[in-house]
């Protein structure tokens, strides 16, 4: 079985930046007790360096990591500098050669997080090395004996970020989009979080093609106050009259009407549903 280690980063005497009203401490301490929750769903074991406001210094965060053996290790941040700064990135240490496979599990993560952010508008800083922030890189990437990543999830600094950054929904599709890609990069099987469809026909639905990709309409359902379905079920009966599909396009379903976002794959399907996120939220 798989072990991750998830490092919700700074905490106790160490708030980490503040900024807007928030403290970096407490947001991504939320963010990875969500994750430990959304990754409960799969076959693996998780093991958090903190699960309250306590100070945990970077070299104990490690050895935490190193002594569970895990197979990744993943840190969580915010990030901060000026009031128009945005954006997420992520980094790996830069001494890992190109072709690594902590390389390519933190593509994998950070495509499924962007995934999920890309409906909020949300900048894409890109995939860095920690060796352009420091010369010695960061320490917790250093002293871990596995794949480990370490994640910038916005600007506490921006009020704009700030202001999601408040919203449990948005920290819960944070983690649920990390725990996905997490999955996808070490391929443990189990389930993403449920999917938020009831029982009844109703006016309108979203119906995705894997339940895996869910986490990245709900945004979009929130806003348009509908439910979600796998498309399994929505081929077997009728979810809903008018029905928004993200993703395997049409054939098969059943409805009256159909607002097809399906794209060539699931990011053209991703840029498609957060296109239309925005455009609701103009009206």
């Amino acid at each position: 079985m798989s072990r991750v280690c998830v490092d919700p980063g700074h905490g106790g005497r160490d708030p980490g930046a503040v900024g807007n009203g928030l403290r970096e401490s407490d947001v991504v301490l939320k963010i990875g007790q969500y994750l430990n929750q959304a990754l409960s769903g799969y076959n693996c074991e998780v093991r958090m360096t903190r699960n309250s406001d306590v100070f945990v210094s970077l070299t104990e965060r490690a050895n935490i990591a190193n002594r569970f053996r895990a197979d990744l290790y993943i840190s969580l941040h915010i990030n901060s500098a000026t009031i128009t700064a945005h954006g997420f990135e992520s980094f790996v240490a830069g001494t890992l050669p190109p072709g690594h496979q902590t390389r390519k599990w933190r593509l994998i993560v950070h495509r499924q997080i962007m995934e999920f952010l890309s409906i909020h508008g949300i900048r894409d800083r890109g995939r860095k090395n920690d060796t352009a922030i420091t010369p010695n890189g960061f320490t917790v990437l250093r002293r871990t004996n596995m794949s480990a990543m370490l994640m910038e999830y916005l600007f506490i600094s921006n009020p704009d970020e700030a202001a999601l950054l408040r919203k449990d929904d948005f920290l819960r599709g944070i983690a649920n989009s990390t725990a996905i890609g997490i999955a996808r990069a070490l391929n443990l099987s189990g389930s993403a979080p449920e999917l938020i469809g009831g029982d009844e026909m109703e006016e309108l639905a979203i119906v995705t093609n894997k339940e895996v990709d869910a986490v990245n309409v709900y945004a979009l359902a929130k806003r348009v106050g509908c439910g979600v379905f796998p498309r399994e079920v929505a081929e077997k009966r009728q979810v809903a009259k008018k029905i928004i599909v993200a993703g395997g396009g049409t054939d098969g379903l059943k409805g009256d009407r159909f607002d097809d976002l399906s794209g060539d794959d699931r990011w053209f399907t991703a840029g498609n549903v957060g296109e239309e996120f925005r455009k609701r939220g103009e009206k």
